[in-house]
């Protein structure tokens, strides 16, 4: 038998070079979908970050702006007279509730000792704003206590209480508030129902602007200018004299908050500019995705003084 008739079937196969092409494809679609993921994953990184920062500015501006709102407020009393006198060439009301003076005072650079008290407060040389709220506090604009007590900004009881300005035989309760910037990115807030001992609020807060609008005098509700604090505590009377802190300050008819809120996980991109306070784009030098948020917050009661 010849045999040459039995040769063994032909085999089929890839060659080398098949091979390697469709190993070469499968890594560039490999690739592809990797940078996909990756894409996606950043881009949703990116998604948490910024409803982080969202939610933790919204909420720590508006306990801030809260605060900033009720500075020098006093419960209304009907019966005062409402009777202006004219005292240094300025058109000053009579006394016509609970609480007189002024509600807010700032530092740009923090104060020395924010525990001090309101007429002792000085500025530090350097370091974040601060900034000081008073008003009197009831039931109804604190979180009650246990105890059916006012609260400060941390919840903690008021239990002293000091004299009417309008009628010294009744008793207020004064609730001060004392905000700043730590160098932890916190939001922190000492109050006088525990002798201003400083705890955090909010966290990823790492910066705070202030700047105050400012009346012609204690009494005008129309804001001429915003400056900031260092300018309020240079102010002069109308004479030209000096003027008390209560007499400065006591002009402050709003005030304009900027906070900036870094994200609590760095990015795997590439540092992300953001327009900060001044409304300069600033590069960071990490790869923590910031924002600046803003807000202008009337103070309450001079809003509704009517000229």
């Amino acid at each position: 038998m010849n045999r040459s008739q039995y040769r063994p079937a032909h085999q089929g196969g890839f060659s080398l070079v098949e091979l390697l092409v469709s190993m070469t494809l499968g890594l560039v679609m490999l690739g592809a979908l990797v940078a996909l993921f990756s894409t996606s994953l950043q881009t949703n990184n990116q998604s948490s970050s910024s409803a982080q920062m969202t939610e933790e500015g919204g909420l720590a501006m508006e306990f801030l702006a809260r605060y900033v709102r009720m500075a020098g407020f006093s419960t209304p009393l009907v019966n005062a007279s409402g009777a202006s006198v004219l005292v240094n060439g300025i058109q000053t009301q009579a006394k016509e509730s609970h609480f007189v003076g002024a509600g807010v005072r700032g530092c740009d650079t923090g104060f020395v000792d924010a525990s001090l008290a309101w007429g002792n407060l000085s500025c530090k040389a350097s370091g974040s704003p601060a900034i000081a709220l008073r008003f009197q506090g009831d039931l109804s604009n604190t979180e009650p206590s246990s105890a059916s007590k006012p609260t400060d900004c941390l919840a903690q009881a008021i239990t002293a209480t000091t004299p009417s300005d309008y009628d010294n035989t009744q008793q207020i309760t004064l609730v001060e508030a004392r905000f700043t910037v730590n160098d932890k990115a916190e939001l922190v807030c000492g109050g006088n129902g525990n002798g201003f001992v400083a705890q955090p609020l909010f966290g990823n807060i790492e910066g705070l602007r202030l700047r105050y609008g400012m009346a012609a005098d204690g009494r005008s509700t129309q804001v001429l200018r915003y400056v900031n604090a260092a300018t309020v505590d240079t102010l002069l009377l109308a004479d030209g004299t000096p003027a008390t802190i209560d007499q400065r300050w006591a002009r402050v008819v709003s005030v304009k908050i900027c906070m900036v809120v870094r994200a609590s996980t760095p990015d795997q991109s590439q540092p992300q500019p953001y327009v900060d306070c001044d409304d300069q784009t600033v590069t960071p030098t990490d790869k923590y995705l910031r924002r600046s948020i803003s807000t202008v917050v009337t103070l309450r009661n001079r809003a509704a003084l009517i000229q």
